[in-house]
């Protein structure tokens, strides 16, 4: 029984040996935002400290939601294991539980079925996290 444990775990070191980035989107400037939803609507660059960043803002009260979206082809992340992550300054109000900053990945099933994955980030005012 020992030996299985420990061929299991070798071959979960191998596997993570072999990490590549298949996304990476930096955030600086327009023309690094190509594919991406939402941004001409929705987000603008504004400085920050010494570099540039993508502001979401949302202007008015009210239903929907406010984001931007990139869809990444199954092709792409098939067989693979995803890790995503980002780096988030907000200030956010806050009207309806539900409502406030997400990081969110969806997922569409082939069956149909959406399932959605995320942090949720507590409302108020945050440094960058």
């Amino acid at each position: 029984m020992k030996h299985k444990n420990i061929m299991i775990l070798l071959l979960g070191l191998t596997g993570s040996l072999f990490a590549e980035t298949v996304l990476d989107f930096p955030f600086d400037s327009r023309e690094n935002t190509k594919g991406w939803m939402g941004i001409k609507e929705r987000a603008e660059f504004v400085k920050d400290g010494d570099g540039t960043v993508l502001k979401i803002k949302r202007e008015e009260e009210g239903k929907g939601s406010t984001g931007i979206r990139y869809k990444i082809k199954p092709e792409q992340i098939a067989g693979k294991r995803i890790t995503l992550s980002t780096n988030i300054k907000r200030d956010v109000k806050v009207f309806q539980k539900w409502q406030g900053a997400k990081f969110i990945i969806t997922v569409k099933r082939e069956n149909g079925k959406m399932e959605y994955f995320g942090i949720f980030f507590p409302p108020g005012k945050f440094d960058w996290t």
